[in-house]
């Protein structure tokens, strides 16, 4: 059954992606209160997407699920855009010779120096274009959705303790360095998955028990997020697994904003507008698309040497890249048909 309110939860957080990304390009430095705060609000996006992941996950395949043409359907969507848009970014790095890092230059001028070892580092990590590296984590997901099946048929409380579990895990975690680190990611994401998941098997009971109350997981997004400013944090948290660097209060942030937006969203099921509509529509198209003009954009930057801090920049390129991305994505499916969906995930 189609629910409204999880297509609009897919339309407001794509925009939230995009804002984040956008940072790079604005050079925006984070050193006052009101850009922590703004940072801190928008980044970390993509965890609110593990949850809806999750949620669909037990909406949608739940009752008839069949592997194979689960993990089929996820490729088709979702790996082989990526292949083709991916290779086409690494061939262009390698060329071009501006790596992301040592770790990912050439070691060599042969096939395999040159090139195979280069691609194998940038297709596994994703790490070729911004955002990309949420690819290979989230169809390793898909991969071992058996046990996101058996955590269904677990007792209530049995979940419950396992969310925390997980949860505790990933806030001491924290996400990989650069995102390069898919065991890490994978790992990391699953207590938002599963929460999802919950969420999901609950719903009525929770629609139920937060009507009218959709204040108290905004108060806990809202407080952890002051929290996270005042103690002069700044974005996501990233670290060596192993490494202590305290509590990952984006990943609870972003958990109780998921949340959050579960219920409140809730109120609106028999309402439609258009522009959210339509950027929950193209939302996977946004994601694919918009790394590229990061990538245009900064290239110039760096070529004319500008890196000042501009923030009528980065208001200016979110909503302009956004529309873009979606203008590009309708078109797509306009001239291709459903091969769109093989190109760019629309």
């Amino acid at each position: 059954m189609f629910v409204n309110s999880l297509n609009m939860f897919r339309g407001l957080v794509i925009l939230l992606v995009v804002a984040g990304h956008t940072f790079e390009i604005s050079n925006i430095q984070f050193d006052t209160f009101g850009e922590r705060l703004a940072g801190n609000f928008v980044n970390g996006a993509t965890t609110t997407f593990v949850f809806l992941s999750g949620f669909l996950f037990h909406h949608v395949f739940y009752k008839k699920f069949d592997y194979a043409k689960f993990v089929k359907g996820k490729a088709l969507k979702v790996l082989v855009p990526y292949v083709v848009l991916s290779t086409i970014a690494i061939i262009i790095t390698i060329i071009s010779g501006r790596h992301f890092s040592e770790y990912f230059a050439p070691s060599g001028n042969g096939l395999v120096e040159g090139w195979l070892t280069p691609y194998v580092k940038y297709f596994v990590t994703g790490r070729v274009l911004t955002a990309y590296w949420y690819v290979p984590f989230i169809f390793c997901t898909f991969l071992i959705s058996p046990l996101h099946m058996l955590f269904i048929r677990l007792p209530n409380g049995v979940q419950l303790a396992l969310i925390v579990v997980f949860y505790g895990i990933s806030a001491l975690m924290h996400r990989p360095v650069s995102n390069i680190n898919l065991i890490q990611n994978v790992a990391y994401a699953i207590g938002p998955y599963f929460l999802g998941i919950w969420c999901s098997i609950n719903k009525q009971a929770i629609y139920a028990k937060f009507e009218g109350r959709e204040w108290l997981p905004f108060s806990a997004f809202a407080a952890i997020l002051l929290t996270q400013t005042v103690l002069g944090y700044s974005g996501n948290f990233h670290k060596p697994a192993f490494e202590w660097g305290g509590l990952d209060l984006m990943l609870l942030q972003k958990a109780a904003l998921a949340f959050f937006l579960m219920t409140f969203l809730h109120k609106f099921e028999d309402r439609n507008w258009w522009v959210i509509d339509t950027l929950a529509a193209v939302s996977f198209a946004i994601f694919f698309i918009h790394p590229w003009f990061l990538r245009v954009i900064d290239a110039y930057e760096k070529k004319v040497g500008y890196n000042d801090e501009n923030w009528p920049l980065y208001f200016l390129a979110t909503i302009t890249i956004t529309f873009l991305c979606a203008a590009i994505a309708l078109l797509a499916k306009k001239v291709l048909g459903k091969n769109s969906r093989l190109l760019i995930g629309y």
